[in-house]
């Protein structure tokens, strides 16, 4: 049985002021668009091997909350951490799918998703915890000589070699052949991983904690011939064998004649064809926050989409303001997006006036035009050329950010060439 909690009870906990901390098992990219409100990224794959470090300050009573969109991969890391012994774990029942039905809003924007780097003993703890699982489950291990001659059966026959790191360490050098599935969606999307049955799967990780966790879950699915490479990327490379770095696309049957006739354009470059129906969308069509007309400058214009539950907008917006006044007389527009729902609408004009603001403001319910620029966090900011291309995009906020801005609205009123990040967004 794994026990779970409601949206309702977890509200009430939190505003309650209990000892909780709430880990999201999505990937971080699911977890920057929303996420309930305080909690932190740590994704499936990575909760066993970082959750000593994670809760090694935390009083001895707190609830652990797990959660995802729905139920499965809050099921399968709560059901993770009771194996590992863990007291006072509860998968959010629904995940933030429950929460928004229950009425609550998510946070939208969050960046806590630095993994802790493990403490020896917290490897220690998650590596005794990968051989009771590789025992109780299972799970057979490949040193590199049956791993190669496992590689070499792969050219004859279906061999999936899965490496299950974070982005980020696949991309820095992995075991070649090895696709990157992250662990915790390589157990959810076991059809996608293994689509053809009754074949050898191997898992690979940097030593054999993650490895280990995801062939267990495929022992448990009923797979039969499941390995994890023993000592991992590691192994393969102190066996003086080279690794692969970057993460090369895999080849799409068929691609090449789908795109023959076609004009491909870069998200950036669709947001400036876009431009000047976006802008007219923003002037005309939705409604200002004191239902007047906003008129749209005709030199760069700056937007920027906000939230009132947005913390860091809290800091952003009295910045942007600044910049708003500093180059009011040089022809810049500056407008606001506010993106809260209908039911947040209230709340928009007691923010303003909290803060002092006095930016124009634009009502973007639906967020039909946040969706239009491919916007995934708050604060974001678009700076936009006199003729509509995109010359800076940036996510979040921290302080010293509108620096930036400002350099890049004076070399644009200046004649200045664009540098390299032209039209890139720049994470915060």
């Amino acid at each position: 049985h794994v026990p779970e909690i409601d949206a309702a009870e977890l509200h009430e906990r939190i505003e309650r002021g209990d000892k909780l901390v709430i880990l999201d098992t999505r990937t971080p990219e699911e977890y920057r668009r929303f996420c309930i409100p305080g909690g932190r990224s740590v994704p499936g794959g990575e909760l066993a091997l970082r959750i000593t470090d994670i809760t090694a300050d935390l009083d001895p009573d707190t609830t652990v909350i797990v959660n995802c969109a729905g139920r499965t991969r809050s099921i399968i890391g709560t059901r993770v951490l009771q194996r590992m012994g863990r007291q006072n774990v509860l998968g959010l029942k629904n995940g933030t799918s429950g929460w928004v039905l229950a009425g609550y809003e998510l946070e939208s924007g969050a960046d806590r998703v630095d993994l802790p780097q493990p403490s020896a003993e917290g490897l220690a703890e998650a590596e005794a915890y990968a051989d009771r699982l590789a025992e109780e489950d299972g799970v057979r291990y490949l040193d590199i000589l049956a791993l190669q001659a496992m590689m070499e059966r792969s050219k004859t026959e279906t061999v999936y070699m899965v490496d299950v790191r974070t982005t980020a360490e696949y991309t820095e050098g992995h075991i070649p052949g090895f696709r990157w599935f992250p662990g915790g969606q390589a157990v959810q999307r076991s059809d996608e991983v293994a689509v053809v049955r009754n074949t050898p799967i191997i898992f690979a990780c940097d030593d054999k904690v993650r490895a280990t966790l995801t062939a267990s879950w495929y022992r448990q699915l009923g797979h039969e011939e499941v390995y994890a490479v023993a000592g991992g990327v590691g192994a393969w490379a102190a066996a003086g064998l080279d690794v692969e770095t970057g993460a090369p696309a895999e080849p799409v049957l068929g691609m090449d004649e789908a795109k023959e006739g076609l004009n491909i354009y870069t998200p950036e470059e669709l947001a400036t064809s876009m431009f000047d129906s976006v802008m007219t969308e923003l002037a005309m069509e939705l409604s200002a926050e004191d239902d007047e007309e906003v008129e749209v400058e005709e030199g760069p214009v700056v937007l920027d989409f906000w939230a009132t539950w947005c913390k860091p907008c809290i800091k952003s917006l009295p910045a942007l303001q600044k910049i708003a006044r500093e180059f009011d007389e040089r022809g810049v527009g500056v407008y606001t997006v506010n993106v809260d729902g209908p039911r947040n609408q209230p709340k928009v004009r007691p923010f303003l006036k909290r803060y002092r603001l006095e930016l124009p403001v634009l009502l973007d319910h639906s967020r039909g035009v946040m969706k239009q620029f491919q916007l995934s966090g708050m604060p974001a900011t678009i700076l936009f050329s006199t003729e509509g291309e995109v010359v800076y995009k940036h996510f979040g906020y921290k302080p010293g950010d509108e620096i930036r801005l400002r350099q890049e609205l004076t070399k644009l009123l200046e004649g200045a060439a664009p540098d390299s990040t032209k039209g890139g967004a720049d994470e915060g």
